[in-house]
């Protein structure tokens, strides 16, 4: 017997708080209804107060007021077809809408994500697409707004298992300095992961490819390449990863050469380490040979990086609760090498502290 599907229906409201209360000042209301497992929908709103309405004095104020308030609006949109090879295909799609009520104007930001997912057997499908070009990988200098992952189990056990992930991503290169900005580029990867209790270890190939313009010099070189070996491990209290690759940029022909080509192929690795403690956070970064833009002909102004960063929110929480703090401290070094054979260093620590009420 076929079990009929049951409308639901959700009312939330949030009224505001007075001013100066540590829960803020925002008025929100969250509404939803579905149907169960086939369709849902869901709106939230906000209005939040700046600082012209929450002022009751304004002669606080240091500076003159500038803001308003603000106003947010997101909707998700949960859709499950049909079975397909025994399992439903997901759909979900998302949109969030921000705008800030200025004295001299306003402004408004709008994100949109969409999802789908099919898990047929032991097999995972993931198709991503962000709008904005949101960023899947902040280790490579690209913004991806579409990204696609097939994950395929190759052996199961108690102890461990093992798999198959394929990934495909449609990215852009920003403008970030970069003579390349805005141009297209098609990003592709497979890794064999081992997965055991506490760790994991990975096997990675990834292939850049930029589409250059038939006018460019640089039409026809090929993609960058990528081949690297990943590791992750967890003891306790104390997390570990780090990763060793080899990276070959496109290879560009040289101006005095003639048809020789010239190749640039480097090492490069990175390494972290995080202590959680009750109260605490201590974590320890190390990278080597990095460079954001190493599948451009361009390659070459690598760098080395060491940084570690204490965070002590938690422990000020304890000692005053309710009062969202923020504390943390961070020192970073690098030391680039330019394709010159120069260096350049450089230090910074920084402070941040919060207090809220």
């Amino acid at each position: 017997m076929q079990k009929a599907e049951r409308l639901r229906l959700k009312v939330n409201t949030e009224a505001p708080f007075l001013p100066g209360d540590s829960n803020g000042n925002t008025l929100g209301s969250d509404f939803s209804i579905g149907v169960d497992s086939v369709l849902s929908y869901r709106a939230s709103w906000s209005v939040e107060p700046g600082d012209v309405i929450t002022s009751e004095d304004s002669s606080t104020y240091a500076e003159a007021p500038t803001r308003f308030g603000g106003h947010s609006l997101g909707q998700n949109v949960n859709l499950s077809l049909p079975e397909l090879a025994g399992a439903p295909i997901k759909f979900e799609v998302r949109t969030e809408t921000e705008n800030n009520w200025l004295v001299n104007g306003s402004t408004q930001s709008q994100r949109e994500r969409a999802r789908l997912s099919w898990a047929p057997g032991p097999a995972s499908v993931s198709v991503q697409w962000a709008g904005n070009a949101a960023q899947f990988d902040s280790s490579v200098a690209l913004t991806c707004d579409f990204q696609s992952t097939v994950l395929v189990p190759t052996h199961e056990a108690s102890d461990h298992s093992e798999s198959l992930l394929f990934s495909g991503r449609d990215c852009m290169v920003p403008d970030e300095g970069s003579s390349h900005a805005g141009i297209e580029a098609q990003a592709w990867g497979m890794s064999y992961i081992w997965d055991r209790p506490k760790r994991q270890s990975e096997a990675l190939l990834s292939v850049i490819d930029p589409t250059w313009s038939g006018e460019s010099e640089l039409a026809g070189i090929g993609p960058g390449y990528e081949l690297g070996l990943r590791h992750r491990r967890s003891f306790g209290t104390l997390s570990a990863s780090a990763l060793v690759s080899l990276r070959r940029a496109p290879a560009l022909a040289d101006a005095v050469a003639g048809p020789i080509l010239t190749e640039n192929t480097h090492w490069a690795a990175n390494a972290s380490l995080t202590w959680q403690l009750p109260d605490a956070s201590l974590s320890a970064n190390w990278a080597s040979g990095v460079d954001r833009f190493w599948f451009t002909p361009e390659a070459g102004q690598q760098s080395d990086q060491f940084g570690l960063a204490l965070n002590l929110s938690r422990w000020i929480e304890s000692l005053i609760p309710r009062s969202s703090p923020q504390l943390a401290m961070n020192w970073n070094w690098s030391e680039i090498r330019l394709p010159s054979a120069e260096t350049v260093g450089s230090n910074s620590l920084r402070l941040d502290v919060a207090l809220m009420f």
